[in-house]
């Protein structure tokens, strides 16, 4: 129940997510939107004005007036249905990327234990997918188009009589259910198909390239027994693309049939109206054009709605993703950004416990302890006790069970982060160097002084790096540039 209800406000979440990052492809959308439903309705409806004034015994100068008319309609919104196309494509990918920074200004922004939760690992891993947002909103529009042209075709066709009308909205529907149910099983054929051929590849792989297992192939003589499942498996894959073959051309003959009686049976109905009075010849040929398409655009609409309900989670997850930025982000008080700004004082744990997300017992119990400014401490235990996850605590990756930490008496999640971790730095035993330059390791940014860096290196006993600062200090982390040691990527940890 709760998935449907996103789906069925996924459309609002999606305008004004476009709304709020990029609003001209939101405008530019539109237009196309409009530009595709009308379309559609021009090319069946301006025949008829054309035979309307033939069969009337108009002369051909005024006929010709009427096609120059339509002409210059058609080609001027088919002109403009371009123009608007390739501004909206230009503007989803300024969309897609300025969704991408924001993604990643929420997913820096949250606390370890947050990324670090099911849920928004979840909603971070496919919502960081900003293009997929850009595909559900491009589905969406595509959908509305489709829908404004079979509003606008079934109010050519209403004209028809009752009995007429019914039995024409019964052979477009046989139509449109048989083109759905080759839909889903085209689309479940695709499914299995890739999952075979993943498969497939990776038996491949395991017998002609031993992907990570040389050795067990060769001390478990294994050779035989891959090429054998590889080929058992090849054999597999030939009867099932044989069968979708035969389904296919099936399905291809049925449509083909069903397309024939449609035509068939179309013709029929108008014709007998025709006959009785009901219409005229301009509109026998309207209402044909207007039922093809109609049944057309039918089968359109539902692919569209198919491949939207596929995407549309994706919006949701972004929307879970910055519900999580509002409720864990830097929520700042003017008091604590003041107070804290003058420096780490006082750092007090007040009956702390904490237990990880998805964990049942507590890894820290009720701990309290007071660290007077400028006062060092030794923290001693066993594996497993705790120690890193004091620190971790510290340093707002997690946030407390029970209990709080305070710095000069306000609570650290109350202090922004920016300010926060101003205020501290922390050296782990697990660190990560960047694939940039030395100078940016150390200082993150390009414009450091190179004679602070130097004094740095030599005060952790680098100098070698220190005295050839061209050759080092400037060139990126890489297999081509600087290889450190542990020990000295630990020291360029420390020099941070």
């Amino acid at each position: 129940m709760k998935k449907q209800f996103e789906k069925l406000t996924a459309p609002v979440c999606i305008f004004k997510i476009i709304y709020l990052h990029e609003p001209s492809y939101l405008i530019w959308s539109m237009l196309q939107i409009a530009a595709n439903a009308v379309l559609p309705l021009l090319y069946v409806y301006a025949p008829k004005r054309i035979l309307e004034a033939l069969t009337a015994g108009s002369g051909f100068a005024d006929v010709l007036k009427i096609i120059f008319s339509y002409g210059a309609i058609l080609f001027l919104i088919s002109v403009g249905n371009t123009f608007f196309a390739n501004k909206a494509s230009l503007a989803a990918s300024r969309f897609a990327k300025k969704l991408q920074y924001n993604i990643g200004i929420i997913t820096m922004a949250l606390p370890v234990s947050d990324i670090e939760r099911a849920s928004t690992a979840e909603a971070v891993n496919l919502a960081k997918n900003a293009s997929a947002i850009t595909e559900t909103a491009s589905y969406l529009s595509r959908t509305i188009s489709n829908a404004i042209t079979i509003a606008g075709l079934a109010y050519l066709i209403v004209r028809l009589d009752a009995v007429s009308l019914l039995s024409v909205l019964a052979v477009v529907s046989v139509k449109s259910v048989f083109t759905y149910v080759q839909f889903r099983y085209n689309k479940k054929a695709r499914l299995l198909s890739a999952q075979n051929e993943r498969v497939g590849n990776y038996l491949m792989g395991l017998a002609y390239f031993n992907h990570g297992a040389e050795k067990e192939i060769r001390v478990d003589n294994l050779q035989d027994w891959f090429i054998g499942k590889n080929k058992a498996y090849r054999n597999e894959m030939v009867t099932l693309q044989y069968r979708d073959f035969k389904y296919t051309a099936l399905f291809e003959a049925i449509l083909t049939i069903v397309t024939v009686l449609q035509s068939f049976l179309v013709l029929t109905i108008l014709a007998g109206n025709y006959i009785n009075g009901t219409i005229r010849i301009a509109d026998f040929t309207m209402l044909f054009t207007a039922i093809t398409s109609l049944t057309a655009a039918l089968s359109a609409f539902s692919d569209q709605i198919s491949l939207y309900n596929r995407q549309v989670m994706n919006v949701s997850d972004y929307q879970k993703l910055t519900l999580f930025h509002a409720c864990d982000g830097d929520s700042t008080s003017g008091m604590a950004t003041t107070k804290a700004a003058d420096g780490i004082g006082i750092i007090r744990f007040e009956h702390v416990s904490f237990i990880y997300p998805g964990g049942k017992e507590p890894v820290l119990s009720d701990i309290h302890i007071t660290i007077q400014d400028g006062e060092k401490l030794v923290i001693v235990g066993l594996n497993g006790a705790g120690k890193s996850t004091f620190i971790k605590l510290l340093c707002k990756f997690y946030k407390p069970t029970s209990g709080r930490i305070t710095v000069n008496g306000i609570d650290i999640w109350s202090i922004p982060n920016s300010r926060y971790y101003a205020l501290i730095g922390a050296v782990f035993q697990d660190f990560t160097n960047f694939a940039f330059t030395m100078r940016e390791n150390i200082a993150f940014t390009e414009s450091a002084d190179n004679e602070k860096i130097c004094a740095v290196l030599r005060e952790l006993g680098m100098d070698i790096y220190a005295n050839q600062t061209d050759t080092y200090i400037t060139k990126t982390f890489s297999p081509n540039g600087i290889e450190p040691s542990g020990g000295e990527e630990q020291k360029l940890a420390i020099a941070r």
